[in-house]
């Protein structure tokens, strides 16, 4: 008689077939969700193969998990069992890790949202464990309540079957599918589909309109008797059909054709080839890089120098397709990219950058809207993770969407200053007035443009424009009408006291109705900067909702005014958001994220439903404006890519930060690197980019902005390469009190390049220059045992310094200290006293306001050791700010985020930390550093912010 199996074991199998099946469907269903967007792409068949291979590894070990339930059977005890099995599950979710990382992701876990106890966890993989753990007992008790809810009977030889069909499909030679570029199957497929879903769907696209429309040419079964004939056939082929040369290669006669004498043509044929179309050298690379001349040299190395002589460019976009391949003990990757190196002519002023080209005389009225904050990363359609503006992107369906659009800077009048004047802001002096004054073009400004063509051109904002002194920039740039908050004095009030983008919208319709052609009108919009206040709510999704619907009701009204007969509607957005790069938005596309923009243009002669996926940037826009309505000869910048014409000469875009010397670059294929502005040099990145080429346009254009605003030469650049810049920690106070002006005059004295200085609050909320949080020791007020957040403003008017100087408000104290130092760090002062009842939040605003008033938001880092604080601080786009922290596990924080220096005690710091800051473009600020031998040990680990008690004697010490 067979032995009777306990109903205990019989559960237990229930619970680990159940469990299995659970996670296997939570993630299918989880990539359904997260990648929706994506698989949409595929074909019903595509998709189907796509998931059987995503699956075929969680049955084999399912059938492993089912063989060792049969294995515990013979277990005697119940307690070793359950947690064997539970360890069989553990292990399975814990080897697939997409249930830990899609949750992760797709819930924007953080340190400071979602649950307080997680919040609390020292560091990142502390977060995942718990998460982890969490998910994992969740689904071991909803196997649980399955088990005992449902009739389920496991078969004995269900195991043997499932892990049989497994192996068999790993045995069996299934056929590579390719879709979107990608064969299938291959591990972390998901990732790169999801990384690469627009580009790679629009050459999928793009090779199926091919097949359609080109008639393939039957190559192998050409039959010409004469032999020079066939020759020259074959070179005709290369020039007019290149591509054809390197399809047809592996199959065709060409592979050993010769001529009447004997002689091999085939280099000759691959080189026209390349000649006509010097990118297909490096694309169809594997076709011939094994191919031997008659003398026995391979020709891999000598195509890929006719291709790059053609466009010298390609031999960093492409790298990686050749930098492993070796010719005599050597990769070739040194010779060819020395080799481009070498074609590049470094022009010897900025006015040689620039060449005339002849005008396509188009014209048309023009309407160029900036969508404040309008980034990729909200719009599935541009590739992004949210789908939070579908209406825009059903409105972009009607014209060609620009899905590779880079921002040249990092808020709006970096957007504007590229796109009206056609300059890349630059960073080039910290403390020269604002970027609207800091920049001129070198040809003439887009409206300027207009108005000798005769157009009428506006400009229209809800906005004040007197702020960061815009409207000039406006006069400047040659708009004849510029409109702003003065015509919506009626309107009701929201983002930065202005009126809303319905309201906006209205009237640029009300301007379109009156208007004669031909006409250039300038929109920008509001509504969606930070911090969040629409006529739907203060949210970012009654935001999202607002934006995206008031553009779109405004685009209906536009279609009903007939514009679109003879008018172009130009959209892009200024800037990305100013809110942290999203963990998934990071892990997808790295740095490049933060420049990513949408961007399209709708109108006469725009082909609907085109999707072009060329790199682009804002300078890009207003060069091809140029080209696209003048008339005769026009100058442009030689390497701008037209988005009229997809004429593409550059793969590189340039994120330019306006907090600091650094800027971002990137190219196409995703790849990107940061560049050093103090040093001038690439610091990241630089086998992808034309290192020379691209620091030549920066020091050149550089000298243009200095020569044309009167700074001379080498006040900016002169010996900053390895400038350490020396902080006065709350000033001079070894001789006068801290934090008070005349501590501050010796700083200055010393030749301080900067200060460091703190603030603190009132009981009234009036801002202070003092440490805090107590009175005394530092003032002369002994008795006094309350905090300064306990005392009102006159309270504390009774304490003084110790040098008898009064406590300065801020609002005093800033006027006094401006234009005396090349940097302020402004520390913001919190208490933890419960009798302060204080809205700090708001507090900080109304610093940064102050700061902002008088000009001086260019060269003032805040911070704060408050973390509520420093989170905020580091969402916000609009200031420079450093993350203060003791311990090295916050440089998770800087992912991200928006600081831009990291402070902490200089016994932190080592030359790895130093290479972990360059990567994320962050500078280091050691504190405090009072030795001469220490700061010396400091420079040489690339720490540039020494924060200090001893300025004369650092000063002194590191000459």
């Amino acid at each position: 008689m067979p032995k009777k199996i306990k109903k205990s074991d019989i559960f237990l199998k229930k619970i680990v077939f159940i469990a299995f099946i659970l996670l296997i469907v939570i993630k299918v269903l989880l990539i359904t969700v997260a990648y929706s967007y994506v698989l949409q792409k595929m074909g019903v068949l595509h998709m189907l193969y796509y998931f059987f291979t995503l699956l075929q590894s969680d049955f084999l070990i399912l059938g492993i998990a089912l063989a060792l339930i049969r294995a515990v059977d013979k277990q005697k005890y119940l307690i070793l069992k359950i947690l064997f099995l539970l360890g069989v599950i553990g292990i399975y979710a814990l080897y697939r890790g997409d249930l830990l990382v899609i949750l992760s992701f797709q819930q924007r876990l953080s340190f400071t949202t979602g649950l307080n106890f997680l919040s609390a966890g020292p560091n990142v993989v502390f977060l995942y464990s718990m998460i982890f753990l969490m998910s994992f007992l969740l689904v071991v008790f909803l196997a649980f309540l399955l088990a005992k809810s449902i009739k389920i009977k496991i078969n004995e030889n269900l195991f043997l079957r499932v892990m049989i069909a497994s192996f068999l499909r790993y045995g069996i030679p299934f056929p590579q599918i390719s879709f979107l570029g990608v064969e299938l199957p291959e591990k972390n497929i998901l990732d790169k589909v999801a990384r690469n879903a627009y580009e790679l769907s629009l050459q999928d696209q793009k090779e199926k309109s091919d097949q359609s429309t080109k008639k393939k040419l039957d190559l192998p079964e050409i039959k010409l008797e004469n032999l020079e004939k066939r020759k020259s056939f074959w070179l005709e082929i290369a020039k007019k059909q290149p591509e054809e040369i390197f399809q047809t290669f592996g199959y065709s006669s060409l592979k050993k054709a010769k001529d009447q004498y004997g002689d091999s043509y085939v280099f000759e044929v691959l080189s026209a080839a390349v000649a006509a179309a010097p990118e297909l050298a490096f694309s169809y690379i594997d076709v011939y890089k094994d191919r031997k001349d008659e003398q026995g040299d391979t020709v891999v190395k000598p195509l890929l120098k006719i291709a790059i002589q053609q466009k010298p460019e390609l031999a960093f976009r492409y790298l990686d397709k050749y930098q492993d391949i070796v010719e005599g003990n050597e990769k070739i990757a040194k010779s060819l990219l020395n080799f481009a190196a070498q074609q590049y002519k470094d022009p010897l002023t900025f006015e040689e950058l620039f060449h005339e080209v002849k005008g396509r005389n188009n014209k048309k009225n023009l309407i160029l809207v900036f969508l404040e904050s309008a980034s990729s990363v909200d719009s599935q359609k541009f590739g992004g993770l949210n789908d939070r503006m579908p209406l825009t992107d059903k409105v972009s369906d009607d014209g060609v969407s620009f899905l590779q659009m880079h921002a040249n800077g990092t808020s709006s009048d970096m957007g504007h200053i590229a796109t009206l004047l056609g300059m890349e802001p630059v960073v080039f002096d910290y403390a020269t007035g604002t970027r609207y004054q800091n920049y001129t073009g070198y040809v003439a400004p887009l409206a300027e443009f207009f108005n000798r063509l005769g157009y009428a051109t506006t400009f229209l904002s809800t906005v004040s424009l007197e702020f960061l002194d815009q409207r000039n920039f406006l006069k400047r740039a040659g708009y004849q009408t510029i409109i702003g908050e003065e015509a919506f004095e009626d309107r009701k009030k929201y983002t930065f006291d202005a009126a809303p983008d319905k309201d906006l919208y209205d009237k640029a319709l009300e301007i379109v109705k009156e208007q004669k052609s031909p006409f250039f009108l300038t929109l920008q919009t509001i509504s969606s900067h930070t911090p969040y206040n629409t006529p739907y709510g203060r949210t970012a999704e009654a935001m999202y909702r607002y934006e995206d619907e008031t553009f779109s009701e405004f685009y209906q009204e536009l279609k009903k005014t007939d514009f679109f007969k003879d008018g172009i509607l130009m959209v892009v957005g200024d800037h990305r958001k100013m809110v942290p790069l999203e963990d998934e938005e990071f892990a997808k596309r790295g740095t490049t994220a933060a420049a990513k923009i949408m961007a399209f243009a709708i109108g006469s002669g725009i082909s609907a439903h085109t999707l072009d996926d060329h790199l682009y940037q804002q300078t890009d826009l207003f060069y091809s404006l140029l080209s696209e309505f003048g008339s005769g000869e026009v100058k442009v910048f030689q390497k701008y890519n037209d988005l009229f014409t997809q004429t593409i000469v550059r793969n590189r875009s340039v994120k330019h930060r306006y907090d600091q010397k650094k800027s971002n670059i990137a190219n196409a294929e995703g790849q990107a690197g940061y560049i050093d502005l103090n040093r001038m040099e690439i610091i990241d990145g630089a086998s992808y980019f034309p290192v020379d080429e691209i620091l030549n346009y920066l020091r050149l254009s550089i000298a243009y902005q200095m020569k044309a605003h009167g700074i001379k030469e080498g006040d900016i650049y002169a010996n900053t390469a390895d400038k350490t810049y020396i902080i006065s920690h709350r000033g001079v106070s070894k001789k006068a009190s801290e934090n008070s002006l005349a501590a501050f005059k010796l700083a200055r004295d010393a030749q301080a390049d900067g200060i460091e200085f703190d603030v603190s609050s009132t009981k009234d909320g009036k801002l202070v220059i003092y440490h805090g949080p107590k009175i005394y020791p530092h003032t002369t007020c002994k008795q006094e045992t309350r905090e300064i957040c306990q005392m009102t403003r006159e309270e504390l008017q009774k304490c003084k310094l110790k040098n008898g100087e009064d406590i300065l408000l801020l609002e005093e104290f800033l006027p006094q200290v401006k234009n005396r130092f090349s940097f302020f760090f402004l520390d913001f002062k919190t208490s933890t006293n419960p009798q302060c009842k204080q809205n700090n939040q708001l507090l900080l605003d109304k610093a940064i306001a102050l700061v902002k008033k008088y000009k001086m938001d260019g060269n003032t880092i805040f911070s704060s050791y408050d973390e509520k604080l420093a989170d905020v601080l580091g969402k916000r786009g609009d200031v420079s700010s450093a993350l203060d922290t003791f311990s090295l596990t916050a440089l998770d924080q800087l992912s991200g985020s928006y600081f831009s220096y990291f402070m902490t005690p200089a016994e932190n710091f080592s030359k790895k930390l130093v290479e972990n800051l360059n990567h994320q473009s962050a500078e280091g600020v050691a504190y405090v550093v009072n030795s001469v031998e220490y700061a010396k040990k400091l420079k040489e680990m690339g720490v540039r912010f020494l924060m200090t008690d001893e300025v004369a004697k650092l000063k002194e010490g590191l000459k």
